[in-house]
């Protein structure tokens, strides 16, 4: 199953995109992923994972990963939990596992 995400960023460390929303993203079954920049100049790009796009774009937590669509268990929305989730917060919790820190590197 894809996910889709936001890149939301809190804090603009170059100078060059802004604050808020400045991408929509889809991460793809195979854990590849692809970005489309909201702010001039507008561009795509193209990851093999997103861990290389939270090293390359993440501004040592200034940038945060937002996912778009509930979470498949039970429909709460998701929000940043770094790669590999795949529920919410408050599935893991009833599950017992421990839910990871949410800014990206």
């Amino acid at each position: 199953m894809t996910k889709r995400f936001h890149l939301i960023r809190d804090e603009d460390v170059s100078g060059s995109s802004g604050t808020g929303t400045v991408v929509e993203g889809v991460i793809f079954t195979d854990g590849r992923v692809a970005m489309r920049w909201l702010v001039p100049p507008c561009s795509n790009a193209f990851y093999d994972s997103i861990s290389d796009v939270e090293q390359i774009h993440g501004h040592n937590g200034r940038t945060r990963i937002v996912f778009v669509d509930p979470c498949p268990d039970c429909g709460e929305k998701r929000t940043s939990h770094g790669p590999g989730t795949t529920v919410c917060t408050s599935c893991k919790a009833r599950r017992g596992r421990p839910v990871p820190s949410t800014p990206l590197r």
